[in-house]
């Protein structure tokens, strides 16, 4: 009976010192990119001055919307069909896309349309795909303390 015992606590934190540190990592950029959008305004504003001065507020609204839309619709679909891994590697690939057609429709061909896909919907799937594939699991593997577990996390995001 003790060595069951021992080997679960064992497994216990264990599984506390792997997944914790790099939820907490992978949410705190996640916060500081959606949290600090308002920072992007000033010097989208200032580079490409011929765009609407509205029309950046309304790029990180529709990145917020689709981010939530994207977990609301296809979350758990997404996790059934892929591993977290797989979903991480894919959203920050999104989010680096949405980043490289931000700056292109703000450097290379002032765009509109650019700026609203690039800024809104490719860095909303990207944050989305990353945010859920950590969150999701992540609330899974701590059955026994989801609170918990939830706040960590959201201390690492906030």
């Amino acid at each position: 009976m003790c060595v069951r015992a021992s080997a679960s606590q064992s497994e216990q934190r264990m599984r506390w010192r792997r997944i914790l540190p790099a939820g907490v990592m992978t949410l705190t950029g996640y916060g500081i990119f959606v949290y600090g959008a308002s920072g992007f305004i000033a010097p989208v504003e200032e580079q490409a001055p011929m765009l609407s001065h509205s029309i950046v507020p309304y790029c990180a609204t529709l990145r917020s919307l689709v981010f939530a839309a994207f977990n609301l619709l296809f979350g758990k679909a997404m996790l059934r069909s892929a591993s977290p891994r797989t979903l991480v590697l894919i959203g920050t690939g999104s989010f680096g896309v949405g980043i490289a057609t931000t700056a292109a429709s703000v450097a290379v061909a002032p765009s509109h349309a650019l700026l609203l896909l690039g800024f809104g919907v490719a860095t909303g799937v990207g944050s989305g795909l990353v945010y859920m594939s950590i969150f999701t699991p992540t609330l899974a593997w701590f059955a026994d303390r989801k609170g918990l577990v939830a706040g960590v996390l959201g201390a690492g995001q906030s």
